[in-house]
């Protein structure tokens, strides 16, 4: 039996040279079908299975790998880049820091190592982590990745890895050609400039190695110079939760908000929104699920509980520098007048880049991000609206750019650009829109 295991154990090897995948986890599943204790093929089975799209199944085969030997460095660096492809870098941290005791992969589980501490705030253990790449490879392509990621990092004080709170803060100004109410159907048809400010203090208040909870608040309040019948301010409280079960993340989120406009009472909401996230390819992220709206107006007549089905998908882009997004929305709002019932559909297409994936030559240029963001919706109300005699269908697009420049560690300048135009046969819901936004923002 062991002379049959080792036939299809190097069977698979040639396999997986050669590409062909699937076959090779075949050949490595037989082996170990053959001979139990074979346990050298749990390694090369899940990689197999990971090159076939089978995230799943190769996380199982790398786990079996670790119960056999739990020093096996290719294991650990596999079972790391899963859960950083999956967004779970507080898990892939330990097992980077394994993989890099093996000289052959210790600068590549270094430089994903500074990655994911770089994603979770850990500043000074991704500066040390590039340190190592460089030291350990300084001639290398990954060495030059280094160097572009300590280009990005400001000079600063180290973040403080068990620091549990956040606070972010943004204040500018916008120009709005067209100052428009949405949720009211009320366009002035009269441009203005508005003063912005944002606040929101978040705090975690409980995280593990599978399971993370936090709590916020965030404040926002537009100020127009001459249309401040247009003022809106908003309070928020939100809770999320995240936990990973395998290779699916389950998330669960909550969010009250209060607004006033014009400083009138205008808006109460609740909203619940469970889902289910899953790598189906180490660069395809899947995230789907349901969400709630109960809205109340001051105005009783718009009062509206709204359901919905979401599925968003994200393609990465070396190494997570850069992300492609498709989402597709479909909601159904029954509202308090039967006036304002519809059924919505909402599609969006985006990109966003860093700097590092742009590779610029610049160390100035290095620190922008980019994102460009395509929406469309089209609304198709269940009853008349007595204003026009007839059913109302809406159909709008809009184009969101955005540039931002990081100032220092904690402080970046944003430029943003919105258009929005909207086809109504109701008048006042038919407009288009354009605002420039520039504002600068601190995290801590």
């Amino acid at each position: 039996m062991a002379a049959r295991a080792d036939a299809a154990f190097y069977l698979g090897i040639t396999l997986q040279h050669q590409e062909r995948h699937a076959e090779a986890a075949t050949a490595f599943a037989d082996a170990l079908a053959r001979d139990p204790a074979y346990t050298d093929a749990w390694t090369p089975l899940g990689i197999a299975h990971l090159r076939s799209g089978e995230g799943a199944a190769a996380a199982a085969a790398f786990a079996q790998a670790l119960v056999h030997d739990p020093e096996d460095a290719t294991a650990h660096f596999f079972t790391g880049l899963q859960h950083q492809r999956a967004e779970r870098c507080a898990q892939a941290i330990p097992h980077f820091e394994a993989a890099a005791q093996d000289p052959d992969l210790a600068a590549t589980a270094e430089f994903n190592l500074a990655v994911c501490a770089g994603r979770l705030g850990y500043e000074a253990r991704a500066q040390t982590a590039l340190a190592r790449v460089i030291e350990i490879a300084p001639n290398s392509p990954i060495a030059d990745e280094a160097r572009v990621l300590q280009d990005a990092y400001a000079i600063g004080e180290p973040a403080d890895d068990d620091k549990i709170w956040s606070v972010a803060a943004s204040a500018g100004f916008s120009f709005d050609d067209n100052v428009i109410q949405d949720d009211l159907d009320v366009d002035s048809g009269t441009s203005d400039v508005a003063g912005l400010f944002e606040f929101s203090p978040s705090v975690r208040v409980y995280r593990d190695a599978t399971t993370e909870v936090e709590l916020g608040y965030d404040l926002f309040q537009s100020l127009y110079a001459e249309e401040d019948g247009f003022d809106l301010q908003s309070h928020g409280l939100y809770g999320e939760a995240h936990h990973a079960v395998g290779n699916l993340d389950l998330g669960l989120s909550y969010r009250w908000s209060h607004s006033t406009l014009g400083g009138d009472d205008f808006l109460s909401s609740h909203g619940l929104r469970p889902s289910l996230g899953y790598a189906l390819r180490p660069e395809w992220y899947l995230q789907t699920g349901y969400s709630f709206a109960a809205r109340d107006f001051e105005s009783s007549g718009r009062d509206a509980a709204t359901h919905g089905l979401f599925l968003e998908n994200y393609y990465f882009l070396d190494d997570r520098r850069g992300h492609l997004r498709l989402a597709y929305r479909f909601e159904g709002e029954n509202a308090h007048d039967p006036q304002f019932d519809n059924l919505a559909h909402h599609l969006s297409v985006g990109a966003w880049v860093d700097a590092a994936l742009l590779r610029l030559p610049s160390v100035i240029a290095r620190r922008l991000e980019m994102a460009l963001v395509y929406k469309f919706a089209t609304y198709d109300f269940a009853h008349s609206t007595p204003t026009i005699g007839e059913r109302r269908e809406d159909t709008r697009h809009g184009l969101e750019f955005s540039l931002t420049r990081q100032l220092r560690d904690a402080v970046a300048l944003h430029l943003e650009y919105e258009f929005s135009a909207a086809d109504s046969n109701l008048p006042s819901a038919d407009y288009q829109q354009n605002v420039l936004t520039l504002r600068i923002g601190a995290e801590f």
